[in-house]
Formats: structure tokens, sequence, C-alpha cells
């Protein structure tokens, strides 16, 4: 019997370390998003991908039986299959609605599956996708993407202009949801931080939850660096004034390949977030977080979840 592995997010969350460094060599048939590393030399399957993006944007009840089984019988009868993608969590700037419906497809065409959900701390994780959105032609100030009005956080009412809903980082209700589906034993919950501090532990969880075995050493070929503060501060500034295909155009051919190098080498490091409104985020999910903590048994009063 094929046992199947879902590693769905979070983005931001070394989900591009894993999917370059560590997937490709576990002693299992890795169908998820691949990168062009000294490691993985396997052709990825783009059929079964084809496929399997084509899912992401239907409606459950638009999927036939007959449309699962034509992507179980192209991946054939292996042990185990992992696929990582973390498109399937779903898209932020529409409070995670997708990641969702995608759930319910993985539920429907593969039942027995397996979760892997990777979280960061809150905070954390908004300023990278701040600096992100910045990069993809994001205009506005960090509390106008917060949705940061008169000392209180507003939901997001799809009426937005590329902003974050702080409601739905909400992990506790977020795992909840997953486990209601899955079930708990068939979910892995593992703060990214775990990975920072202590990579051999969090290697080991997510070996031990596939029962697959890697060796050591790993590459150490690097995955994505972060855009410095000057160079998106200027970025987010002329983001202001031109069109979203000149961005895309700006950016690859100016910034990120000349100017923006020499930019990042100017040793300024600062946060969008200011520290009062990072207590503020903190303080926003901190019960919440507390409850995650205790249900799926993760510490992150060791990691700066809980204050």
């Amino acid at each position: 019997m094929t046992e199947y592995f879902f590693h769905i997010g979070l983005p931001k969350s070394a989900t591009s370390y894993l999917q370059k460094n560590f997937f490709p060599v576990l002693n299992l048939t890795y169908l998820g998003k691949h990168y062009d590393s000294k490691i993985d030399k396997r052709d990825n399957n783009k059929d079964f991908e084809k496929l399997f993006r084509a899912l992401f944007y239907k409606q459950p009840f638009q999927v036939t039986e007959e449309e699962y089984n034509k992507i179980k019988n192209l991946i054939g009868h292996n042990k185990k299959i992992l696929y990582s993608n973390e498109v399937m969590v779903g898209s932020y700037t529409i409070n995670f609605n997708n990641g969702y419906q995608i759930a319910h497809h993985i539920k429907n065409g593969f039942p027995n599956s397996k979760i892997i959900y990777v979280i960061r701390k809150q905070d954390d994780f908004i300023e990278s996708l701040y600096r992100q959105a910045i990069r993809n032609g994001y205009s506005h100030s960090i509390k106008k993407f917060l949705n940061y009005k008169k000392g209180s956080f507003r939901i997001n009412n799809y009426e937005n202009d590329g902003q974050i809903d702080l409601f739905s980082l909400d992990y506790y209700k977020q795992l909840t949801f997953y486990t209601n589906i899955f079930g708990k034993e068939n979910l892995l919950v593992l703060p990214y931080e775990l990975l920072k501090i202590n990579r051999t532990l969090f290697l080991k969880k997510l070996t031990s939850f596939m029962s697959v075995e890697y060796i050591e050493p790993l590459s150490s070929e690097k995955t994505n660096s972060q855009d410095g503060y000057i160079l998106l501060l200027i970025m987010r500034f002329i983001n202001s004034f031109i069109s979203k295909k000149i961005q895309n155009r700006l950016n690859d051919v100016l910034f990120f390949n000349k100017i923006g190098k020499l930019l990042n080498y100017i040793p300024y490091k600062r946060k969008f977030i200011s520290y009062e409104l990072q207590k503020k985020i903190q303080e926003f999910y901190n019960e919440s977080n507390k409850k995650a903590s205790e249900k799926f048994h993760l510490e992150l009063e060791n990691f700066g979840y809980i204050k």
C-alpha cells in the first residue's frame, strides 16, 4: 500500500532548503517542487505536477474520482510518495482559503495521507512576507499591509491591495482544521525555529514521521537569501510610480542582478516592523500560540511564540 506525505507549507519556513537539499536525498519518491541543485539529478515529473496543480483551482465537488485515480496511476505503486509545494497552504492575500480547499482535495483523493506543516513565529513570518511583497511590486506601508488602523488589526474582507489578515494566521485554528480532516496522528507540526537552533533534531523528527533515513552530510548549497532593507526601501518607493510590467522588468534586470547586489553589501540591518508593532503582533497571537503549543506538544515558549 502506498503511503502519501504532503508537505504543505508554510512558505518562508525553510521550504526551499528542504526541497533543494533534503527531500531529494530521502529513500522515497519525491514528486514535489524541484530545484537545479547538485543532489537533485532526477527529472521532475511535469505531467504529475500539471495534473495536481489543476486540482488547486477547482472546488472539491468539481473533481471526479477518475481525476484522482489518473494522478495515482501516473505515480505508480511506489511505497512512499512525498509531495512538497508551499502553494498548497494557500495565499495569504485571500486568507489561505484556497489552502483549505486543497486540504479537502488531498483527503478526497488520498484519504490516508499524512501532512507536514512547518510554522514560523508570526511577526518574523509577516516581516518576510512583507519583504517578498515589496519585491513583487507592493508599495504601501507595513501598517497598511497588516490592516492596522487606530491601534487594532482589522479583518481582511477581500477588498484589499495585497494585505494580510492576521486572523488567518491563528496556528491553533489552522492546525485544528487539519487535525479534524486528517487526524492528529497524521499531522506533523514543526517550528521553523527548531531547524535554526537544532537542525539534526528537526530533520530526525521529519524522517521519523515518514519512517525513512538520510545520510549526513547534507548539501551546503544556499537557498533563498533575504534582500537588504535599503534595497527594499528604494524598491518600495519606485513601486509607487511605475506599472506592474515595468516593476518586474526593473526588479529582474536592474536591481536583482546589478545594483541590488551592491546595495545588499551595505551593513544596515533593520526590520520594517517596528518594536511597538512587533509587540502588538505577539500579544495578538499569544493565547492562541499557548493553546497550539499545548495541544500539539510544540514547546513554543522556547522559540519566542509565547510571552
